[in-house]
């Protein structure tokens, strides 16, 4: 208790200096005394808005370090009750980014704790969609943005993926309860109230294959890692409904990398096989008969280029009764 009093009166002390990059290494001090001590809910408060309000590029590694350190305890403290529908903690990210605020690192917070905002993923999903290209066009070269929109696209996929769980999970306890004590609880039903609706979701996929055919053709994690989330988006059991249309047009231009643009056909002939129409047909046999490529070749007979096995293009192409060269 005496350990508290003193962390509190020192928090309210370091909190008051405004000096630039000595105020944020304070706010990783506070940061640990409300990890481990009985911090006042108002300082919890102002601290953590004030770090999400913080635009200092030069300070942000600070900034996400004070922001970690205060995550465990978080829900619990800024809380208004237990069963708040929108808590402190959750809405201010929101409103932040609401009113302009899209060089905090709310994104970055954001992107390294997806499980924290699962159940506000309302609030959060149409802003993240309709700000990739913002924060980083798919044409951007390798750095740190670009980094942070993979980031933020692999969030929202974790965050469809734990929906079809929930979902699953639903259906099995309704399946072993008697009709009368089925009803689902209030917070389990606001958990799966909310799906991404299809602009969004049609947005986000026209987004990540502009970014795949914008990644360098060498093979990398960044590569391996958009063709997967490609692959888990467009599975069946998650946004495999999607009108790809769009797709077709987009992979029909002239890409700046051919393999890159030959892997996403692949992806897509194996999650949804009946977008490979005719002229993405034509256009991957008339790339592999006017390029001698050693890659450009491998890309025909490759099953495994996001670390799980599938059907080669070459076996997709063939399933329509000819070879990838035009034969019977």
């Amino acid at each position: 208790m005496i350990c508290g009093r003193i962390s509190s009166n020192f928090a309210r002390i370091i909190f008051g200096v405004r000096i630039f990059s000595s105020n944020h290494a304070a706010h990783v001090v506070v940061g640990y005394c409300i990890a481990h001590y009985d911090v006042p809910v108002e300082i919890i408060q102002s601290v953590y808005i004030s770090l999400l309000e913080s635009e200092l590029h030069e300070v942000r590694v600070l900034v996400m370090q004070a922001l970690e350190l205060i995550v465990p305890v978080l829900s619990k403290l800024c809380s208004v009750t237990p069963d708040d529908r929108n808590p402190i903690w959750a809405a201010a990210p929101h409103r932040i980014l609401t009113e302009g605020g899209r060089d905090t690192p709310v994104f970055y917070f954001l992107a390294n704790n997806p499980k924290l905002f699962y159940d506000d993923r309302g609030k959060y999903i149409p802003i993240i969609v309709h700000s990739l290209r913002t924060i980083a066009p798919p044409s951007t070269c390798p750095n740190e943005r670009r980094e942070l929109v993979l980031k933020l696209m692999k969030v929202v996929s974790q965050w469809e993926q734990q929906l079809i769980e929930d979902k699953r999970k639903g259906s099995d306890e309704q399946l072993v309860t008697s009709p009368a004590l089925s009803m689902p609880s209030s917070s389990s039903a606001d958990k799966l109230e909310y799906e991404t609706i299809l602009e969004d979701r049609t947005e986000m996929i026209s987004y990540l294959v502009e970014y795949i055919l914008n990644n360098l053709p060498i093979q990398s994690m960044e590569r391996i890692d958009s063709l997967y989330l490609l692959y888990s988006l467009l599975r069946p059991q998650c946004w495999g409904d999607l009108d790809l249309s769009n797709i077709i047009k987009i992979l029909l231009k002239e890409p700046n990398s051919i393999v890159n643009a030959l892997q996403v056909v692949h992806i897509v002939a194996d999650v949804r096989p009946d977008v490979l129409t005719t002229p993405l047909r034509e256009m991957v046999r008339g790339t592999f008969l006017k390029r001698d490529d050693s890659e450009i070749c491998a890309c025909l007979h490759e099953t495994d280029i996001i670390g799980v096995k599938t059907k080669s293009l070459f076996e997709h192409l063939n399933d329509g009764g000819e070879d990838v060269l035009g034969r019977r």
